[in-house]
């Protein structure tokens, strides 16, 4: 009854009174205009409209899209209900759109709700558009112009008479089912553009055909190689200021290695780039050698021999002219002083057996001292001393009267004041460590005790003043790292295997000095006292008289080192400044005269002008 009551106009529907029964209505459609829907509603949602079961009941139904904007459903939904502004020609559908959100919301019966919401799951699916693909490749033998013209024409041949299909499938009914995946109906090679970079000799890639985009790096992996039966060039380059092997291997670190290369050692065959996504790997490309130069030194005439490519070997010609340049010097002078004073003083009496039956009294004695000599024939009788070995240093005296009570005096004071003097020079490169030593080398007896016998033998150690600088020139003034070690000895070994006592003080500075200044370390110094004391065995300790038989000897000396440094820069490209120093150093215009004094090298001429133009 109800078809019938439409197809001929009228619609039917029934509502629930309150106690319980039904009542039906029937309204002709020429009446739908004056007849307003009940504003209110029950309120559902998509997923809820399913379950209502009567299907007469007004609802309002709301709507959130993903895919599809509101409009393009209101618009295929006045098509297809034949809506006529907000109302159907049932008179019972109403829709609002909230563009704000994609919102619908629409006012009707059940049924009609549930038949919209089919509608919309078919509508509102996604259409994905075609992925873009940016990448970049690198060429190492092809010129980027000519490879983008060759590609271009490679992808219009290959696209003639090829269309794509696109496909879209609606989503599964109730449910956020994935949408297909459409493609562009796009011809091959008009989805692909290339883009050369003559300045890095690189290929910028964008693209929504993956399939064109694995065409092109075929194509360039084909094309981009080394041209066959080609001899590379081989070059001769004659160093100037530096050694042939430490250019060699600066220069084939650079081209060559991981940290510095001029050319990657892998080709990089792009990444496949979608907004935040990436997809794609560097991949090897094997059996092409990207770096073909080969660079060989000869240390007999300190040469490079290159062999490379015309436009490889120009890139490394320049790195070679950039780094083999004259490196900037310095001249050196130093003056190590050392002052020692030095005093003692030795006194012994000895005692001599002879013969007692002589009543004269004779006097005799001997000087070691270089003036005169013993002669044993003016001893009275025939003395013998009663310490053999030779005769001691100094004054030497006998006296005997009847043969009583013989007795040798031996006395000797020494004071030394002295100066010790070394005045080297040398000429440095540039930030090259150098090292200046006066040393002494000790011998001492060494033994190991092997399963047979015991092996002996001699080992040697060093002690001196040791001057190390690292000179860097900056501008008119020079940067030293010093280091000064001064060791000495304390004493000779005590014994077999025994390594004599050293002491060794070291200083270490850094120093800014101008160019021509005289810079000076001093107060190094070292004071050392002794005494000795020799006696006989019990005598030699009595009161008063146990001086008697003892030999008393002291020394203190005192050391004072002064080291004198000037720094001298040589910046004339024609070695007229070092000229210069060395014929001062010829003629001896150096020297030290009675008391001490440093005459120091003059300046060369063209010195400040030269250190002022390093300024700038």
């Amino acid at each position: 009854a109800k078809a019938i009551l439409e197809m001929n106009g009228y619609d039917l529907w029934e509502t629930e009174l309150e106690d319980g029964s039904l009542n039906y209505n029937i309204r002709h459609h020429a009446s739908r205009t004056q007849t307003p829907l009940d504003p209110v509603t029950e309120i559902v949602e998509s997923a809820k409209v399913l379950g209502l079961e009567k299907d007469e009941e007004i609802a309002t139904l709301v709507l959130q899209l993903e895919h599809v904007e509101s409009n393009v459903v209101v618009q295929a939904l006045r098509e297809l209900l034949e809506v006529t502004g907000s109302k159907t020609a049932t008179g019972t559908l109403r829709v609002v759109t909230l563009p704000q959100n994609e919102t619908l919301i629409i006012k009707s019966k059940v049924r009609i709700l549930k038949h919209i919401q089919d509608l919309v799951e078919y509508i509102d699916v996604e259409v994905k558009g075609p992925e873009q693909i940016l990448q970049v490749r690198e060429l190492y033998y092809a010129d980027a112009f000519d490879m983008v013209d060759i590609l271009q024409q490679a992808l219009d041949s290959a696209g003639q008479g090829r269309i794509g299909r696109r496909t879209t499938t609606p989503r599964t009914r109730g449910a956020a089912g994935a949408a297909g995946t459409p493609t562009t109906a796009t011809q091959i090679g008009e989805a692909t553009r290339l883009i050369p970079d003559i300045r890095t000799q690189k290929i910028l890639i964008q693209s929504t055909s993956p399939e064109e985009v694995d065409l092109v790096h075929l194509l360039i992996d084909e094309l981009d190689t080394k041209l066959r039966n080609t001899r590379a060039n081989t070059h001769v380059y004659r160093v100037k200021f530096l050694k042939a092997a430490d250019l060699r291997e600066t220069v084939t670190q650079l081209i060559e290695g991981a940290a510095g290369s001029l050319r990657s050692s892998t080709r990089t065959t792009g990444a496949r780039t979608t907004g935040a996504r990436t997809t794609g790997a560097a991949q090897p490309q094997q059996g092409q050698s990207l770096v073909p130069s080969r660079i060989v030194n000869h240390d007999e005439t300190n040469s490079l021999l290159i062999q490379a490519e015309p436009e490889e070997y120009e890139e490394i010609l320049g790195i070679l002219d950039s780094i083999d340049r004259k490196r900037r010097q310095v001249f050196l002078e130093a003056a190590l002083v050392q002052v020692s004073d030095t005093s003692s003083l030795n006194y012994t009496i000895e005692y001599l057996a002879g013969e007692l039956d002589d009543t004269a009294t004779r006097l005799a004695a001997m000087s070691a001292f270089g003036l005169s000599t013993l002669d044993v024939s003016q001893l009275p009788g025939n003395f013998t001393r009663a310490f053999t070995g030779n005769a001691p240093t100094g004054l030497l005296a006998a006296v005997s009267h009847r043969g009583q009570l013989p007795v040798l005096l031996r006395a000797i004071k020494t004071d030394t004041d002295s100066q010790i003097l070394a005045t080297p020079f040398i000429l440095a490169d540039d930030n090259q460590p150098n090292s200046l030593s006066v040393q002494t080398e000790v011998f001492f007896e060494t033994s190991s005790q092997g399963q047979v016998a015991v092996t002996s033998g001699l080992d040697s150690e060093l002690a001196g003043i040791t001057l190390s600088l690292t000179p860097t020139i900056s501008g008119s003034v020079v940067l030293l790292e010093l280091e000064l070690e001064v060791s000495s000895f304390g004493g000779a070994s005590s014994g077999a295997g025994a390594v004599p006592d050293k002491s060794t003080n070291t200083i270490t500075s850094s120093v800014t000095i101008p160019n021509g200044e005289l810079f000076v370390i001093g107060g190094l110094a070292r004071e050392n006292s002794s005494k000795a004391v020799d006696k006989i065995p019990l005598l030699g300790d009595l009161p008063l008289i146990g001086r008697l038989f003892q030999s008393r000897g002291s020394t203190k000396s005192r050391d004072n080192l002064y080291i004198f440094l000037t720094a001298h820069i040589l910046s004339d490209d024609n070695s007229d400044d070092l000229r210069h120093f060395t014929r001062q150093a010829v003629e001896g215009t150096r020297a030290f005269e009675d008391k001490f004094r440093i005459q120091q090298f003059t300046p060369f001429p063209g010195a400040a002008a030269a250190a002022k133009g390093d300024d700038q």
